[in-house]
């Protein structure tokens, strides 16, 4: 087959180039849910009928927690042998969470001789596991007459799919394709309980089924292919090519009603500009004829699919080149004769979609904070625009494609469903557990996210630091500012509203429906989890742990944004800029939050109008990597406690130019330091 098999569909699609941001590993790399070990990524999920969550990946450590009775709960050796030399590798594994995400129901390695890659995961209705991938093992443990044909052999073959039981044991498996590094993009299972997988065949010959749409592939070409396997492994119903004289890439499988099969991707060895155009093709449910095919001319590829009730397929497409600042991406719906009904432009990538039962699409992938347009009510992300900054986002779009919902989700990682997404922090706020976050605004009253005020950075709190609080209806619906007692001092409660951290009200300086920003009190403990209370007029509406530490530094910046040019006064008094810029050899003055415990301990929101204490913890001042003397430390007089003022004296032999200023604070668990810059000449 060459190009020709395909439709032309020239114009169709939105081709604006995206930032490359690989597979679904990637996106779990902010994962902080302790379940499973630090080198762990994920990359497939799955969630059956009665909400138990399904994880798969890779890891190059031995110490993931199995249970007893799985499959294969001793740790593999992560050495592996390369053409006679030792070299580090990872495995595969798979575990099961209850709803709840906060614990682990069993958990196994898949593990052989070699590295092993698990890129695909599904569940039948029994609770049965199916994980396929990649491998360069010759010895995987499997249940006796695997699928293996002459000359596809153990040691030939470069993909593996296992069968487990609902407990974790073992069902069946095999090994399938050539000796080249072919690859499994998608796995679902048909309405007979047949396992149907699709990926890119680079070996010649590759295994394929007499009476197969394609039998054989052209050397040198990349093709796509499309395989059956019975649930048990033990028989290949079929399987077949999709390619030609071009190189066909696959990123994405689906099954419609009627069990006919839709397979995405690319044409071109290219991913985004320079890719050839994305394709699609519908198959036959056996694999023995084409009923339509289309090559889009763009440059991009077709890289999530859904299909719906009535045989209408929606394929996400993007252009993911690595560098590209700005994201953008699109879904396009067919109906089930292949014709183009519909199409949205969405501004990020497109990593799963989801057909909703009244029709309808919602879509997963990665966007930059500050380029997606979110919608009312949307979580806010917790970050800044102007960082650069990529979080999981989630959308609706009706069956005519027009936008419903567009928010971000905090630590997301995979698809779970078509009302929501995998996470690794849910709503309210946590950190200890995998969630799955219904697509659409949080429930009211919930708190979604809690930063430092300064920067938005780290996932910690610390005693004393000012923080951002976001969330749906947490606060009074007109906003109100920071109010005083009779004493000066900021008080915690504002519109009948309070927040308390680990049993201490935190004195508020700003609260609205949708925010609240707050000083977290210096009482609380700097190591292990405070419990988070948000009340209104005494009655809890929310609570939720969060993890503390001894500091989380956060600057302030001139903005108030967070980015840009550090808030700082020079020598005489004077703001920091451009045109009034500090000189070698004088003092400059920063502001800080999040330096943690003060000695001696502040009065929560008092606000004194002398110096009259200092960070208990360490603190360093380096000017473009180089330590600066401190002249001063410790609480911003006539401001709220909490916020802390530095002096620091610049060097006076460095020629004038633009300064990194890094306030990093030794000893830091969480990100140890903050940064931004100051005008010097």
């Amino acid at each position: 087959m060459n190009t020709s098999h395909f439709e032309k569909q020239a114009g169709s699609l939105c081709a604006v180039a995206v930032l490359a941001l690989g597979t679904v590993a990637e996106l779990a790399a902010q994962m902080s849910a302790p379940l499973l070990p630090p080198t762990a990524s994920i990359t497939a999920s799955a969630m059956d009928a009665n909400g138990f969550i399904y994880l798969a990946g890779n890891l190059s450590t031995g110490d993931l927690a199995t249970t007893p009775g799985v499959f294969e709960p001793t740790a593999p050796l992560n050495i592996c042998d390369q053409a006679g030399q030792p070299v580090s590798c990872s495995h595969g594994f798979v575990v099961k969470l209850p709803p709840a995400g906060d614990s682990l129901l069993w958990a196994t390695y898949l593990a052989g001789n070699g590295a092993d890659t698990i890129s695909a995961l599904a569940v039948d209705t029994n609770g049965r596991v199916f994980a396929a991938g990649s491998t360069t093992s010759t010895a995987l443990l499997f249940a006796p007459n695997p699928f293996a044909p002459p000359p596809y052999t153990a040691v030939a073959a470069s993909l593996f799919l296992y069968a487990l039981s609902a407990d974790g044991g073992l069902l069946g498996g095999t090994f399938f394709g050539g000796p080249a590094q072919d690859s499994i993009a998608g796995m679902m299972l048909d309405a007979g309980g047949n396992v149907v997988i699709a990926g890119t065949a680079n070996s010649d010959p590759f295994p394929t089924t007499p009476g197969a749409y394609q039998t054989t592939r052209d050397a040198g070409y990349s093709d796509q292919f499309v395989a059956e396997f019975n649930p048990s492994f033990t028989r290949l119903v079929f399987s077949t090519l999709i390619g030609g004289t071009e190189q066909y890439t696959t990123s994405a499988l689906a099954l419609g009603p009627d069990g006919t099969i839709y397979v995405g991707g690319t044409e071109g060895t290219l991913r985004g500009i320079g890719a050839a155009g994305p394709i699609l093709t519908r198959l036959s449910a056996d694999g023995t004829n084409v009923i339509y095919a289309k090559f889009f001319q763009q440059e991009s590829g077709v890289y999530s699919l859904a299909v719906d009730a009535d045989s209408n397929v929606y394929f996400g497409e993007d252009s993911r080149v690595f560098g590209e600042a700005t994201p953008s991406g699109s879904v396009t719906k067919l109906d089930a004769q292949g014709n183009q009904t519909g199409s949205q432009v969405v501004d990020g990538s497109m990593y799963a979609l989801a057909s909703g039962p009244n029709g309808g699409v919602s879509v997963f992938g990665y966007a930059q904070v500050g380029v997606l347009t979110t919608t009312a009510g949307a979580p806010n992300p917790c970050v800044l625009p102007g960082y650069g900054v990529w979080r999981t986002y989630g959308a609706q779009l009706d069956p005519q494609l027009n936008l419903l919902y567009a928010g971000f989700v905090r630590n997301g990682i995979a698809l779970a469903g078509p009302g929501g997404v995998l996470a690794g922090s849910g709503y309210p706020v946590s950190y200890d557990s995998f969630s799955v976050v219904p697509m659409g605004p949080a429930p009211p009253q919930t708190i979604t996210c809690m930063a430092n005020a300064a920067d938005y950075a780290g996932t910690t709190i610390a005693p004393g630091e000012l923080l951002a609080v976001f969330g749906n209806q947490i606060g009074p619906d007109q906003p109100i500012g920071a109010q005083l007692d009779a004493a000066g001092n900021v008080t915690s409660n504002l519109g009948g509203f309070s927040v308390w951290i680990g049993g201490l009200p935190a004195p508020l300086l700003y609260a609205s429906t949708d925010q609240i920003n707050l000083v977290a009190p210096f009482g609380i403990p700097s190591t292990g989890q405070v419990q988070v209370e948000l009340r209104q007029n005494g009655t809890v509406l929310s609570t939720f742990d969060q993890p503390v530490a001894q500091q989380n530094p956060g600057l302030f910046t001139s903005s108030g944004t967070g980015t840009g040019q550090l808030a700082a006064l020079n020598q005489d008094g004077s703001i920091n800029g451009p045109d009034n810029p500090a000189h070698p050899g004088q003092i400059v003055t920063v502001f800080a939050t999040g330096l943690g415990a003060m000695t001696p301990q502040p009065i929560d929101g008092s606000r004194p109008s002398q110096p009259v204490d200092t960070p208990v913890g360490p603190a360093q001042v380096l000017v473009n990597g180089n330590p600066a003397e401190i002249d001063y430390i410790g609480n911003a007089p006539n401001l709220v406690q909490g916020v802390v003022q530095i002096n620091f004296l610049l060097p006076a032999d460095f020629s004038p130019q633009f300064y990194g200023v890094v306030v990093v604070l030794q000893g830091a668990p969480d990100d140890g330091g903050a940064g931004g810059s100051i005008v010097v000449e």
